[in-house]
């Protein structure tokens, strides 16, 4: 119902405008009746210098917003490695009770996401007043931002739930991740 509408208030502006106005060239020229006659009053269109100011404006809009937009692609990707990370807390609370970080089965170990995978230490425990000792990798694979492809987030998971930074091999920079992740 609604497109009808639409469709019906395009078509009287249509009639509305071929009714008043006749195109010359890239400029609409408005007719009108004066003492009988038709009269056409021409109107200003837009100069070669406008068009031009409007596509630098453009231009360097676009140079700012590309880059800004990669960084919110980046940091929204590194998302998924925290959420990933959060859903293996309980499988590693789990595994704690029998004194170990990872299950008995492999597959169990390793939690595929769409842009990288994570993958739960595997050994025992090295427990401490505040941490359990067991620490999780998330790898970023090349369905990721390019500015994540290789790059590794390790963290620690602490006896409270919370996760702690660990160390590694090609950290994400730091601006992309979480200021509470430290």
């Amino acid at each position: 119902m609604l497109i009808i509408n639409y469709l019906f208030l395009y078509y009287l502006l249509a009639r509305f405008v071929l009714n008043n106005y006749r195109h010359i060239g890239f400029y609409l020229v408005k007719s009108t009746l004066f003492m009988g006659k038709r009269v056409m009053n021409t109107q200003k269109g837009f100069t070669l210098i406008e068009l031009m100011i409007v596509v630098a404006i453009i231009g360097i809009l676009a140079a700012i917003a590309i880059p800004q937009y990669q960084n919110y692609i980046a940091r929204s990707q590194v998302t998924e490695a925290f959420t990933l990370m959060n859903g293996a807390k309980t499988a590693i609370q789990d595994n704690l009770q029998a004194n170990s970080c990872t299950a008995d089965v492999d597959a169990d170990d390793t939690i595929p996401g769409k842009y990288g995978t994570l993958v739960i230490n595997k050994g025992a425990p090295t427990a401490t007043a505040t941490a359990t000792g067991c620490t999780m990798k998330y790898t970023f694979g090349s369905d990721a931002s390019s500015l994540l492809v290789g790059t590794d987030i390790v963290a620690g998971l602490n006896n409270n739930g919370t996760l702690s930074k660990g160390t590694a091999t090609k950290p994400v920079p730091a601006d992309l991740l979480p200021k509470s992740f430290s």
